[in-house]
């Protein structure tokens, strides 16, 4: 298992994960990270347009793994 951070950015804001979570592989977190982004957007849990949101997807050295765009999850 390896440990994740989910940080939130709209445009230049971030907020920062400071609790991050434990996955079996790369493939988990993103499932992870798309299923959050989903919820977030549902609940209202953003403001603004949908395309200036995004998830960066860190390690435990605060290298980027991956960016989720929240607009990429809108069926």
């Amino acid at each position: 298992m390896a440990h994740f951070y989910f940080h939130i950015r709209r445009e230049e804001t971030l907020f920062e994960d400071r609790r991050g979570g434990e996955f079996p592989d790369v493939e988990a977190v993103w499932v992870w990270a798309e299923s959050d982004a989903r919820a977030m957007i549902r609940e209202g849990q953003i403001s603004g347009p949908v395309e200036a949101w995004w998830t960066e997807i860190c390690d435990t050295t605060g290298g980027l793994v991956a960016t989720l765009p929240f607009v990429g999850v809108l069926n």
